[in-house]
């Protein structure tokens, strides 16, 4: 039984202040429920030290007003509104009362006007924001003079454990509000910061991934390339490029659907994934046209790597719809001093070609003169 409680009260407190209720929201709810304990707490500690019966009477009337505003908040259609009335209503009536029950500025109560216009100011929004907190500002400055004009509007406590007791709270409340409004501010930074981040890596998914297979596009191939070579130019580093193509992808797709040739796809990438470096990148290049860029690797090292890929994808079935075996071939081509990205892949085409009209299903390595 116990169990079921404590799990019903997380599932109630992650419902009203976790970090995926909206700030404005989570804000109120934190106000009205801490405001709520802090006034039940206020009545008994004024109960003890034996404060006038009108400064209790008001805190539990408060207590109460808060404790139903928040129930009603979570049921209304509309909280927003409701919490900004219910916020005017403390911050007009119950705050002045007990401001002028528990001694006036002499009582410390003074703290909850500021705390009181800085929730209105997080809670208000545009020219409303501007109004109320001005009109809280005029209110609470012509009751502070009116204490000193009037004295006998406030309830006199000249008791030195009322004193103690309106200080100790004061400082209390303070603590809790201040650290309600860094917690508050904090979570929500974290929160946006992981929205932010996530969208970020959403948009730089986009911008750089083949949305069917999930490896990287074109574009920034050809990026990854560019540097690639820029660093073969400036070091002397090796770099080889490997075309691939899948052999008669065409009447694959005839034959069996374009369903069956996106799974086609989708697991040879998968299956390819798995044959090459972290430092080696797999890009779709067009249709069925895949290029793999092996950096720091020789025309030899790349062709070898090339040739296990496509023994592998030659024994995998790659798609349970397909009754055929299914092939690939490759070129490769290895960057020489002075190639553009252009010619380093027109080569590897080129190879890639003389695999196609050579029987394919194999890799080709070679020049103008001799091919392997």
């Amino acid at each position: 039984m116990k169990r079921y409680v404590l799990n019903d009260l997380k599932k109630d407190t992650k419902k009203h202040f976790g970090c995926d209720v909206p700030v404005e929201k989570r804000l109120t709810n934190m106000l009205f429920a801490g405001g709520c304990l802090v006034c039940i707490v206020c009545v008994i500690g004024a109960a003890i030290v034996g404060m006038p019966i009108e400064a209790i009477l008001i805190c539990l009337s408060l207590a109460v007003y808060i404790g139903l505003m928040f129930y009603i908040s979570n049921k209304v259609e509309n909280p927003e509104l409701f919490n900004q009335l219910a916020l005017i209503i403390i911050n007009f009536v119950f705050f002045p009362a007990i401001f002028l029950t528990t001694g006036g500025v002499y009582g410390g109560i003074v703290s909850y006007f500021i705390f009181g216009i800085i929730f209105s100011f997080l809670l208000f929004k545009g020219f409303i924001c501007f109004l109320v907190v001005v009109a809280e500002l005029v209110f609470y400055s012509a009751l502070i003079y009116a204490s000193y004009e009037w004295p006998q509007i406030v309830l006199d406590i000249n008791s030195r454990s009322y004193t103690y007791f309106l200080s100790s709270t004061t400082v209390v409340i303070v603590a809790l509000a201040t650290g309600l409004l860094v917690r508050l501010l904090t979570t929500q930074y974290r929160r946006e910061k992981r929205k932010i981040d996530k969208a970020v890596k959403e948009l730089e998914e986009l911008s750089t991934k083949d949305p069917l297979t999930g490896v990287y596009n074109r574009r920034y191939m050809l990026d990854f390339l560019q540097t690639n070579i820029n660093r073969a130019y400036n070091y002397g580093a090796q770099l080889s490029v490997v075309m691939f193509d899948i052999d008669k992808f065409k009447s694959l797709n005839d034959d069996f659907g374009h369903l069956v040739g996106d799974e086609i796809l989708l697991n040879l990438c998968d299956l390819v994934g798995t044959q090459i470096r972290t430092s080696d990148m797999l890009s779709r290049y067009g249709g069925e046209e895949f290029v793999a860029v092996f950096p720091n690797t020789s025309a030899e090292v790349a062709y070898r790597r090339a040739e296990e890929i496509r023994k592998i994808v030659e024994e995998t079935s790659l798609s349970d719809s397909v009754n055929r075996p299914i092939t690939i071939s490759g070129g490769v081509a290895e960057y020489v001093k002075g190639m553009s990205v252009e010619e380093i892949i027109g080569a590897a085409d080129k190879n890639l070609y003389v695999a196609k009209n050579t029987g394919r299903n194999k890799i080709c390595i070679g020049n103008d003169e001799t091919w392997e």
